[in-house]
């Protein structure tokens, strides 16, 4: 009987030690109501990713617009139309673009025909009158401007229309990014197409294409790499083989509105192939920015470059994930999610990812080396937009489906607990 006794303990024993290895092995999935369930999805190693149950308390889903457009949520965005508070602004399938606030319907802006592919949209001052407009371009070679009525005669956002500017409809535009490209104190738009330069309060554009900025593929971000502060452009190159740095000739006292930018291979043997999603922000907090990393159609997995003491150094690549797969351009948001001063990542992969997460990446440290992942949820998502809405603390976390497929594409939330009362 004490043998029995004895073979029973130390099989219970073994058990426990064996679910204590595991759980060190695999990474830890929290998802909405299923926070006392450590592993609610397929559990998979992830070398570099910590394993804490001292995660914040996962954000709440609320759901936005159940309605299904095939197709039509691609583009969103979180804006303060009117200085009152941040809202969502969304494609509403061929309707057009929406706002919509917390216990209101939703409001068209504005109405455009959904042939022109739009895939993703930035809010940015481009005319200079201090309301933030709405940036749009995509694959049907279509890039454009929603303008803001606020400084109008007709001041209500949500009641007057806001007018398209068609800035082209000869370049492809799948990627929309925004910032002052030449530094003359303007907003310019940066596609997969080239730079529009703002020449006159969003009135009138000058193009800068493949020709002078010989990048390919899917895949831009725009962030100053040196200490001089001048943004350059980060893409694929040579067909998606390359992950390089189109350097503005700013830098050397050049004209970036009409001479060729040269490129600076950051990794010339990334970890896949093809078009590309691609951020920049500062990592590690050592005042230089560096660049993440994450394949728009495919494995591959996260990572992040760290950047060079000097401009001509090497690039210094670390894996964050290596399971992250299908990440959509447009879609590594980066944010302090956990208010520790640090920048964390929000990410969603798309409809064919066969994990499908929407989640964050905490970045315990602040230093780039631990990482710890919550995953929101498995439902997928396509071009996230992160940001604080009206009188949250935490920022939330804007999604819906890919919706080509014909699969359901509600509009949803990622926010805060709303309390009652």
């Amino acid at each position: 009987m004490r043998y029995r006794l004895l073979a029973v303990v130390a099989l219970v024993l073994i058990v426990l030690f064996g679910a204590w290895t595991g759980y060190q092995r695999y990474q830890l999935h929290v998802l909405v109501d299923r926070e006392s369930d450590a592993n609610p999805v397929k559990a998979v190693p992830v070398p570099g990713v910590q394993k804490s149950l001292v995660l914040p308390e996962p954000l709440q889903l609320y759901v936005l617009d159940h309605r299904t457009f095939k197709g039509g949520r691609k583009p969103k965005v979180i804006i303060d139309p009117d200085g009152r508070g941040a809202v969502v602004g969304a494609q509403v399938g061929p309707l057009g673009f929406a706002l919509y606030r917390p216990g209101k319907p939703p409001t068209l802006i504005t109405h455009y025909s959904q042939n022109d592919g739009v895939e993703d949209a930035q809010t940015a001052d481009v005319n200079g009158d201090g309301a933030p407009d709405i940036v749009a371009g995509g694959l049907g070679y279509v890039t454009y401007v929603l303008i803001n009525p606020r400084h109008t005669a007709c001041s209500d956002v949500y009641r007057c229309p806001w007018s398209p500017l068609v800035i082209d409809r000869k370049h492809i535009s799948h990627d929309v990014v925004v910032g002052d490209v030449n530094r003359d104190g303007a907003i310019d738009i940066v596609t997969e197409g080239g730079v529009y330069f703002n020449q006159g309060k969003g009135q009138h554009w000058k193009f800068l294409g493949r020709d002078r900025i010989s990048r390919d593929g899917e895949g831009t971000s725009l962030g100053a790499l040196d200490a001089d502060g001048i943004p350059d452009i980060v893409a694929p190159y040579r067909s998606g083989t390359i992950l390089a740095r189109f350097v503005n000739p700013l830098h050397h006292h050049g004209d970036p509105m009409r001479e060729r930018w040269s490129v600076q291979a950051i990794d010339e043997h990334p970890l896949f192939s093809g078009n590309m999603t691609t951020a920049i922000t500062d990592v590690n907090h050592d005042g230089r920015n560096d660049i993440l990393l994450a394949p728009m159609y495919g494995g591959g997995g996260l990572v992040w470059y760290e950047a060079p003491p000097t401009p001509e150094g090497q690039w210094r690549r670390h894996m964050i994930d290596a399971t992250l797969n299908f990440v959509h351009q447009g879609s590594l948001q980066l944010f302090d999610f956990n208010g520790d001063g640090h920048r964390d990542i929000a990410f969603a992969e798309q409809d064919q990812s066969p994990t499908g997460r929407v989640g964050i990446f905490y970045n315990v440290n602040g230093d780039g080396s631990k990482w710890r992942l919550q995953v929101l949820s498995t439902e997928a998502g396509h071009n996230i937009k992160a940001g604080l809405l009206g009188t949250d603390k935490r920022p939330s976390i804007v999604s819906a489906r890919h919706g080509f497929f014909g699969d359901a594409d509600p509009l949803v939330v990622w926010s805060e607990v709303r309390k009652k009362g």
